[in-house]
């Protein structure tokens, strides 16, 4: 008689789970290793072929396209791709109701996306792009943040209150690697800053008191083109303002962004607004991360459900585990603050957020989604204690 197929053991699953995440990874760095190489031999091309220009550039266009995907999905991570050879060209990145162009300056062909949030200078003209994705949170994970920079992009921050995000920033830019760190220094005065022949400079005001408008621009930058000095100031009620350079003062551009997210350490939401060209790209970017998080916040309402059915279907749990069935929201047992009544709430938020509101992140529904996060923790963390938890 022929043996019955055994199930595979936790650990082989396990070991099978790790693997598949390995292959995953390096299938990743494979995809990036090898679009590296093809970026230096299209530089060669280009610079041999001016007739085949059109054609490269929708080459380059598309791997660059498929390399900034890679590093999307690649959590908490840094990369560095080579582009000496393209170095006469500028990179261009743009967004507008929700979707992401990226191209080539004065060259037809550009790709889409709709799915990844990336925040960028709009402009970049460098011979290494650096590339860095930081989980986005709200409580559980939506989407790895993306960030483009150059190593001639250069960021001066500056704080006196805010310190300590000063520090993390040095902690979290740093790398073994030094071709992969992020181009940036801290100041205590604006008078310190200096271009120093980068192509683009952005002053990241911590405290919100530094950079005002119509005050004046530093006095070494001044000769730069209006577009390659931008500024972005952190101001209370967790808003960020982005001013641009006219002449010799300093300009508002646009209104206030709000940063939705929790807070703490490595504030991906923070971050993205450091690295974002202005706050129509933040908010453009920031508008893929909510359609993605009324995606996963209906993930977790289905998985809800099966924790309530475990539950109803072992009623003689109710009798020791009673807390259980009233965070979990389970008719007949359920507290008035519920993962239930939140997870439902927050889910009308986000439609009213993302899909209804005229005023787009500015609305009060996008406002909160903070308020509504942080109750889904809190339950979470109750229901850690005893209970199975929601994620």
């Amino acid at each position: 008689m022929a043996n019955k197929k055994q199930k595979p053991t936790v650990f082989e699953r396990s070991h099978s789970k790790k693997g598949q995440v390995q292959i995953t990874v390096n299938w990743i760095y494979i995809v990036i290793a090898g679009a590296v190489i093809l970026l230096f031999f299209t530089g060669l091309v280009v610079k041999g072929k001016d007739a085949a220009e059109k054609n490269i550039a929708e080459d380059v266009v598309q791997v660059m396209g498929n390399v900034f995907t890679g590093a999307g999905v690649s959590e908490k991570t840094k990369n560095r791709i080579e582009t000496s050879g393209l170095a006469e060209f500028t990179f261009q990145f743009t967004c507008t109701e929700g979707v992401s162009t990226f191209g080539i300056k004065d060259k037809t062909s550009s790709v889409q996306d709709t799915t990844q949030p990336t925040f960028s200078p709009e402009e970049i003209k460098t011979t290494r792009l650096l590339l860095w994705s930081l989980p986005y949170k709200l409580p559980y994970k939506i989407v790895d943040l993306l960030f483009v920079t150059s190593i001639n992009t250069k960021y001066f921050l500056i704080a006196y209150d805010d310190i300590d995000f000063v520090n993390e920033f040095d902690t979290a830019t740093d790398d073994t690697d030094k071709t992969m760190k992020i181009n940036w220094q801290s100041i205590t005065n604006l008078d310190e800053v200096d271009p120093q022949g980068n192509f683009q400079i952005r002053i990241v005001d911590l405290d919100g008191i530094y950079v005002k408008d119509n005050g004046d621009v530093p006095e070494k930058v001044q000769a730069l083109a209006d577009e390659k000095v931008t500024a972005v100031t952190f101001l209370s009620g967790n808003l960020g303002q982005y001013y641009q350079k006219q002449g010799i003062v300093w300009i508002k551009k646009g209104k206030p962004v709000e940063i939705i997210s929790l807070g703490g350490k490595r504030d991906a939401a923070k971050y993205a607004a450091i690295f974002a060209q202005d706050g129509d790209q933040y908010n453009c970017n920031m508008l893929k991360a909510f359609k993605r998080l009324s995606l996963v916040n209906q993930v977790y309402q289905g998985k809800l459900k099966d924790l309530q059915t475990y539950y109803t279907d072992n009623s003689q749990l109710s009798l020791t585990k009673a807390s259980c069935y009233g965070l979990a929201g389970i008719e007949g047992f359920a507290f008035e603050q519920n993962m239930k009544n939140e997870l439902d709430a927050f889910q009308g938020k986000i439609e009213t957020c993302v899909f209804q509101s005229k005023e787009g992140l500015t609305s009060t529904s996008c406002q909160d989604f903070v308020g509504y996060a942080h109750a889904v923790s809190n339950i979470n963390q109750e229901l850690q204690s005893e209970c199975i938890p929601l994620y």
